[in-house]
């Protein structure tokens, strides 16, 4: 019997110490740390307001400008990661192939960013300043379905794993049920972008403290 090997040919990344492979690497191989304040919590009364978040992205690099403000940041950063390992990877997206590609992504909550903002202008302006985007904007799934219509050109192969700490298993047996499937690539992958005062509360015991 024919035995079909995974094999991992390309990756990306968005993330606090780097975002690109390259500087993602470099930093970590110089011990730097992605643990910083992060600006839209200084004005806020929370107790911790410093973090891993992302720094020094620019979304418009590789979407629309006009797209740009109807995703949440969690869609940009993996729409972005998506592209570089594609490009990484060396493969060619083509007409004849885009349906041999298939795209799974796991992450926690979404857009957590645009619900909280959503949820202010709600308190202070009132239900008809909501953006008709806050929806496709923030639920899990877009993740992937950005990803599949952005890099593959393909509105059908995606699946998204809402299972926080637990999507990196999943996406394991992802590999396996793709595999079988026959699908000559996939595109594999967890995204969050949770730095926000809202889920900052879900933690109120993180505390830095010493010991004399």
């Amino acid at each position: 019997m024919n035995q079909r090997r995974v094999v991992v040919t390309g990756m990306g990344i968005v993330s606090p110490v780097g975002n690109t492979l390259a500087s993602a690497w470099q930093n970590v191989c110089e011990a730097k740390s992605g643990i910083s304040p992060i600006p839209h919590l200084q004005e806020t009364e929370l107790a911790v307001k410093f973090g891993g978040h992302i720094k020094d992205f620019d979304p418009t690099r590789y979407i629309n400008p006009k797209d740009v403000r109807k995703m949440d940041p969690f869609i940009h950063y993996g729409i972005a990661a998506a592209s570089d390992a594609l490009k990484d990877s060396g493969l060619e997206v083509t007409d004849a192939n885009r349906f041999r590609f298939g795209v799974a992504v796991g992450a926690g909550i979404g857009g957590i960013h645009g619900i909280e903002s959503t949820c202010e202008i709600y308190f202070k302006q009132g239900p008809k300043r909501i953006s008709p985007f806050f929806v496709p904007s923030t639920i899990i799934n877009m993740a992937s379905k950005h990803r599949s219509c952005h890099c593959l050109y393909n509105r059908h192969t995606q699946h998204r794993l809402s299972h926080a700490t637990n999507s990196g298993r999943r996406r394991g047996h992802y590999v396996g049920r793709r595999y079988r499937a026959r699908h000559d690539a996939n595109l594999y992958g967890r995204v969050h972008s949770i730095a926000s005062a809202i889920s900052a509360l879900r933690r109120p015991a993180a505390r830095v403290s010493t010991v004399g």
